[in-house]
């Protein structure tokens, strides 16, 4: 059975590509999950296991210094990132 990679819906894709201007703050942050092309549906996994979520490429950011992110769709649990 074939494997879809899907692009974003319309309302995400105006909104990555948009050019307006906006402020980022408060409870705001970004996650960036990085997949390989060839696997598409795996999420890279990393050499140094105490990077990104227990060792996968996903990165969080904010401009606050202490956040609480719930990282539980990536374990097994429910789970909490300060970044």
């Amino acid at each position: 059975m074939p494997d879809f990679e899907f692009e974003f819906n319309q309302k995400d894709k105006d909104l990555v590509i948009s050019q307006e201007a906006s402020d980022f703050v408060g409870l705001n942050y970004i996650r960036l999950t990085i997949y390989p092309q060839e696997a598409i549906n795996n999420i890279v996994t990393l050499s140094d296991s105490t990077r990104g979520i227990d060792g996968k490429a996903i990165f969080f950011s904010s401009t606050i210094s202490s956040l609480s992110v719930n990282i539980s769709p990536f374990r097994n649990s429910v789970g909490y990132l300060m970044i």
